[in-house]
């Protein structure tokens, strides 16, 4: 079944709609991360980085969970030395 990308105001809907109900584990400043995801990812795009241990996982799958969900498709890529993380 193929879905139609609704679009990345969509996703940025539903970026919100993760940060307010906590649907994933997040503290504070990743709740205000993904507000600013939302705001600013339907004109400009984004790049997820950060220190070690700051929630970029969470983020990211955050944003592919809306993308899915806007009916978008979503690709992760991981480098080799990663799997034994």
């Amino acid at each position: 079944m193929k879905h139609e990308f609704e679009g990345w105001n969509k996703v940025a809907e539903k970026l919100c709609v993760l940060a307010d109900d906590r649907a994933i584990e997040l503290n504070y400043g990743q709740v205000a991360s993904l507000r600013e995801l939302a705001r600013r990812l339907p004109s400009n795009g984004v790049i997820i980085a950060d220190e070690v241990g700051m929630g970029k996982t969470r983020i990211a799958v955050a944003v592919a969970r809306s993308v899915v969900a806007a009916g978008g498709r979503v690709a992760v890529l991981a480098p080799p030395g990663l799997g034994y993380q």
